[in-house]
């Protein structure tokens, strides 16, 4: 016995003291008046609320001889200084940190200051680690939170912490650029030959450095023997084991700068991100999670909380309802959704792995993504369909990388593979989407088929997209007040989302937020939603507008198309570096009809105008004049693509600004 653990512990236990050669640009905890210059720091970033002076990652691999198991260690250290108001949210910190029911992260060694401006020396405050309280965030991530005192335009900030995990496949990512400017960023990781980990640096801007260099680590080793049933201490014994040091350098890194139509920033903030591969020790052969599809597919249904979450869903959902196999594709799919959502509710939790067992995730009526639409696969399976998962990563979740196999998934979805090879999309989440509609919080890029023995990329689309219709039949009165009954239909996908809403947020959402948009009272509000899916639903209202002050007597000005003309354009830099995100392409077409009194002449009526680029962006405007005293403007908007790449943001700023233009235009009446 003595051998073999000694075997043993000379193959996998190590200690590695990762060192690099950096010049730290603060010392933690040395501060003086000069460094609280806040005038300095404002005319260095005068359209910015904060700047992170200096922070530093140091990542290692430990041996835990106590445990015979492998951790890593990550101790982040930072400083920052706030320059106004607008930055003191940096004083509520929060530490992320991993935990299941059976083990969980740990975080020690916190250290926290608060520097502001004193007579002769700076004032201090220390935050302790018992300070802070923790909050359970999603599936099995936790935060530490931080209320720090008396943070305010002036205060810096510094803090130190030390992360260490049994959790090797969730290794930190790095990122190094924030909203706001980055003087000084580094990340050191020291890793062993024993593990294998996808490296990939995400970001728009190039690191100053990235180094690499090969080290021979010397580890220590308890060694223990057993005698007559008893363990003793045998000494230790010290290993040399080949490693890898890398370091990632960054400096005046400027502030990340969000615009309208994004869809996750952390897809283009400047981060490495990492993600274990395999492990191969000395006496054993390789361990593949995530080095080829195959590894992917043999570990997941080899997991409990995926394959045999599965094996036993197809028992478990034949107690949930029993109807005739003889319907069609079609309303077994209907009919499934129905069952899994009348007996399971969504705990809005996003993951592709379950934390119930099925029974469980029944008896409760409430599970996570990943249980409720196993569930519903499991269903669908028994009914003859080939129902197989989607994994995924939402919106949220940001971007994968299709080029390699991955599990960075957050979501899972169900699909069915029709007899042509096409696959029906259908998540049991939501309370209403029919078969073929997926929620927009998914659409996003690919989403991956995995079954036993195959996998494939399909992408994450609907079969239509949102039309919105609205139709106004309007009076203008003699004072200029604008009256009269507005109609809204929801098409298509734009049908299913409003249904969705009204379900779980009721019709006074509704009612409110069309009263806000068009700033007007409703009155004899009515909503009308058929039961044939395929049917628009319908909104109609009465509504008036008080006149708006005309500084020329007996005239009256409107925009083209009053409430609904676009005033100004949200794409205001003149370049961008990452895509325009509208999530699904739409379409919405305006109708306005209106009357005005017979005594008022018309003296100006825009023309027709039409703006497009290729068939993804197309604007048309028309007016025509109706009888003696009746004009009808009409504008359609249609976006045929959920994304526009960054090289194609001059085309889609244009194509705004040719709309806020057109909008400009005024119809003109005159009072005779």
């Amino acid at each position: 016995m003595f051998a073999s653990r000694l075997l043993f512990a000379i193959f996998i236990a190590f200690l590695i003291s990762a060192h690099t050669g950096f010049s730290s640009p603060f010392e933690f905890g040395n501060i003086s008046n000069e460094d609280l210059d806040l005038e300095k720091y404002r005319e260095k970033y005068p359209d910015d609320h904060a700047v992170m002076i200096g922070d530093i990652g140091e990542c290692r691999f430990v041996y835990n001889n106590s445990t015979d198991r492998f951790q890593f260690e990550l101790q982040r250290t930072f400083r920052l200084m706030v320059l106004n108001e607008s930055g003191t949210y940096l004083g509520d910190f929060t530490i992320p940190y991993y935990a299941t029911d059976e083990n969980s992260e740990s975080i020690s060694r916190f250290r926290a200051h608060i520097y502001n401006p004193g007579e002769r020396r700076p004032d201090r405050e220390r935050v302790r680690q018992r300070h802070g309280y923790t909050e359970h965030v999603r599936d099995n991530w936790h935060e530490l939170r931080f209320a720090l005192p008396n943070v305010k335009p002036g205060s810096l900030i510094e803090v130190r912490y030390t992360i260490t995990s049994d959790f090797l496949s969730h290794l930190r990512n790095w990122q190094f650029q924030y909203e706001f400017p980055v003087e000084h960023s580094e990340f050191s990781l020291s890793l062993l030959s024993i593990f294998s980990y996808r490296m990939n640096y995400r970001g728009l801007i190039e690191l100053d450095e990235a180094e690499t260099r090969e080290v021979v680590e010397n580890i220590r080793v308890n060694r223990s023997a057993s005698a007559y049933g008893t363990a003793l201490d045998a000494g230790h014994l010290n290993v040399n084991i080949d490693a890898k040091e890398f370091r990632w350098f960054a400096k005046n890194i400027p502030a990340f700068r969000e615009e309208p139509f994004t869809d996750n920033i952390n897809n283009y903030l400047a981060s490495m991100k990492f993600e274990m591969v395999g492990e191969q020790w000395p006496d054993r052969p390789p361990n593949n999670f995530t080095r080829t599809w195959n590894d992917v597919q043999k570990g997941l249904y080899e997991h409990d909380r995926f394959g045999s979450f599965l094996s036993s869903a197809m028992f478990e959902v034949n107690k949930l309802a029993q109807f005739e196999k003889e319907k069609s594709e079609e309303e077994i799919m209907e009919k499934a959704l129905e069952v899994i959502r009348e007996k399971v509710r969504w705990n809005n939790r996003s993951s592709y792995l379950t934390n119930q067992f099925p029974y469980a995730v029944i008896e409760s009526g409430s599970g996570n993504a990943a249980e409720i639409n196993l569930l519903l696969i499991a269903f669908l399976k028994n009914y003859g369909l080939d129902a197989r998962p989607v994994l995924l990563s939402t919106v949220k979740g940001g971007h994968l990388n299709y080029k390699s196999p991955t599990l960075k998934f957050d979501y899972l979805l169900a699909a069915v593979k029709k007899q042509n090879d096409d696959y029906v999309l259908l998540d049991a989440t939501d309370p209403v989407l029919p078969p073929g509609y997926i929620p927009p919080r998914v659409i996003n890029g690919k989403g991956r088929i995995i079954t036993e023995n195959s996998s494939e990329w399909i992408p994450l689309i609907n079969p239509d997209f949102p039309k919105t219709v609205k139709t106004y039949n309007l009076v203008l009165e003699e004072n200029g007040r604008l009256s009269g009954r507005m109609e809204y239909t929801y098409h298509d996908y734009a049908r299913h989302l409003l249904k969705g809403h009204i379900e779980t947020r009721g019709k006074e959402w509704f009612y409110d937020r069309t009263q806000q948009d068009l700033e007007a009272i409703l009155e004899q509000f009515d909503l009308i939603i058929p039961e044939n899916p395929n049917n628009p639903i319908v909104a109609e209202a009465s509504f008036s507008v008080e006149p708006s002050q005309s500084q020329i007597p007996n005239e009256f000005y409107f925009s083209p198309l009053l409430f609904e003309s676009l005033k100004e354009n949200q794409f205001r830099q003149e370049e961008r570096q990452y895509p325009v995100y509208f999530g699904q392409p739409s379409q919405t077409e305006v109708i306005i009809n209106l009357q005005f009194p017979k005594q008022f002449s018309l003296d100006h009526l825009p023309d027709d105008y039409q703006v497009k680029w290729k068939n993804e962006l197309v604007y048309e405007f028309f007016s025509e004049k109706k009888g003696e005293n009746r004009i009808q403007l009409r504008a359609n908007t249609i976006i045929g693509s959920p994304v526009f790449e960054a090289a194609n943001y001059k085309q889609v700023k244009e194509f705004f600004d040719h709309i806020v233009n057109k909008n400009r235009e005024q119809i003109v009446f005159i009072s005779n």
